[in-house]
């Protein structure tokens, strides 16, 4: 699933209180609660989502990253991971 850190969806003008459901999840920085939110409309890569689906989670700020491409969203494309050169294309 993609994810978005926290306060950009809070700046997005979302909330927790909008969330559908309530998750927690263990990665190798520890354990992190999380939401998913459903997100009027979503672009990435030229190409509109509506009513899309995503998990907010604090991720730490330090990582700056402000979110993950989920295979909710690569699952829509025809893509190849290239990782001796760092790169995913996409079609």
């Amino acid at each position: 699933m993609t994810i978005i850190r926290t306060p950009r969806i809070d700046a997005l003008g979302y909330s927790a209180n909008e969330a559908l459901r309530v998750f927690n999840v263990e990665s190798v920085i520890g354990k992190e609660k999380g939401y998913t939110i459903r997100i009027k409309k979503f672009e990435i890569f030229n190409k509109y989502f509506d009513d899309f689906e995503v998990a907010a989670l604090d991720l730490p700020s330090h990582y700056h990253i402000d979110g993950l491409i989920g295979m909710n969203v690569l699952g829509q494309f025809d893509w190849c991971m290239h990782p001796k050169e760092d790169i995913i294309s996409l079609r």
